[in-house]
Parts: C-alpha cells; sequence; structure tokens
C-alpha cells in the first residue's frame, strides 16, 4: 500500500471547489480511478487540511495524524501545503512571523523524516487583493501577494537547503483566482489548475 498524507488550510481542504471537493480530493478521485491501483498495491490520499491552519498549528497535530492513518508497511508520501495565513497580516503583523515561519518548517520535515523521506511541498496560490485587504469577513486582516511572495520564498529556501521537491503553484493561480468568490479560496476551475500541477510532479514520484 502507498499512502500519501496531505496536510495544509482550507485551500488543501477543499474549499470554495463545489464541483468535486477541492484539488486534493481531485487527486484521490485520479488514483482511485487509476491504473495505478491494483491488488498489489493501492494509493490511499488522506486529507489533512484543516481550515485556517499554519505552521504552528501543523506542528501540534502532524505526528498524531500520521500515526492515527499510518498502515504497517504502507509507503509513505507527505505533502505540505502551508503558508498562506502564516503570511496574513493581522493588525499589521504577520499571524506568524516569517523567521518563526522558517524554524517551524524545518521542525515540520524532522517529523516527516521520522516517517519517509518523500516529502513535498506546495507552494501557497496567489490572492485577488482586491478583495483580500482586508478581508470581507474580517477588517483586520490583509492578504498581500507581495507577503505571500516572501512566505513561499522562505519555504523554496528551505527545500533548496533540504534537498527537497517544492511544487510552486503561485503564477499559475494569479488569474483563476479573480474569478473566485472571496478572492482567497480558488473555484472549481482554480483547484483543477492546482491538482493538474500536483498530479504530474507525484505521478513522476511515484513512478521511480
Amino acid at each position: 500500500m502507498t499512502q500519501i498524507f496531505i496536510f495544509g488550510d482550507s485551500i488543501t481542504f477543499g474549499e470554495s471547489d463545489y464541483q468535486l471537493g477541492g484539488w486534493v480530493n481531485r487527486l484521490r478521485l485520479f488514483f482511485d480511478q487509476s491504473d495505478f491501483n491494483t491488488d498489489e498495491d493501492y494509493i490511499l490520499v488522506h486529507n489533512l487540511g484543516v481550515p485556517g491552519d499554519r505552521s504552528d498549528l501543523l506542528l501540534k497535530r502532524m505526528k498524531p495524524e500520521i500515526e492515527a492513518r499510518k498502515k504497517e508497511d504502507a509507503k509513505l508520501f507527505i505533502i505540505i501545503n502551508i503558508g498562506i495565513n502564516d503570511s496574513c497580516l493581522l493588525n499589521g503583523k504577520n499571524k506568524v512571523d516569517i523567521k518563526q515561519f522558517e524554524k517551524n518548517l524545518n521542525k515540520i520535515i524532522k517529523i516527516a523524516r521520522k516517517f519517509t523521506e518523500e516529502i513535498v511541498f506546495v507552494g501557497a496560490t496567489a490572492v485577488d487583493q482586491s478583495r483580500t485587504t482586508p478581508s470581507s469577513w474580517d477588517v483586520n486582516q490583509f492578504r498581500t501577494n507581495d507577503e505571500i511572495k516572501k512566505y513561499n520564498q522562505v519555504i523554496a529556501q528551505v527545500c533548496q537547503q533540504e534537498k527537497l521537491d517544492l511544487i510552486d503553484v503561485f503564477e499559475q493561480t494569479k488569474e483563476i483566482i479573480k474569478k473566485s468568490e472571496d478572492g482567497l479560496h480558488p473555484d472549481a476551475a482554480g483547484h483543477q489548475i492546482i491538482f493538474e500541477i500536483v498530479k504530474a510532479a507525484l505521478v513522476k514520484k511515484i513512478k521511480k
């Protein structure tokens, strides 16, 4: 058996995709219906996205989430899609300071490596700043592409240092996010784009 654990926030969870439940669920459906699943090996995708999640919150739940689901002798892949909520400005300050964010990423990798060396990061998506500065649901929260890019750069640097794969989706979501409901959560078309990018990268790793 191959298990794919995908950790992240509301975008990982699949919010605002009213057709197929988000890019992670689209990935699950793909593997469920593909030739990858055989009697000898079954690919099980776990959506471990939690709306509002940040790197500091992920640190608290990551190990027990994996331990509760890990099957004996399974090959594990761990995908991390975190950072957009860390970068969010709340009353003028990032929810998670960028230096602390880097430290958290290294701790997340350390936990993941207790289970597998197959670790992949998915970068944060773009936002439509006309609707996220401020956010419609909280006038104290601001999400800007400049801040997101800073945190994505930290993810890239950490991945380079740790020799981990990074799947960048920022540029590919800049236009499609303008069609979203709130400027933050991609619609079904946006989730399809993320799914296609992640699927292509993940299939290559699984085939190795």
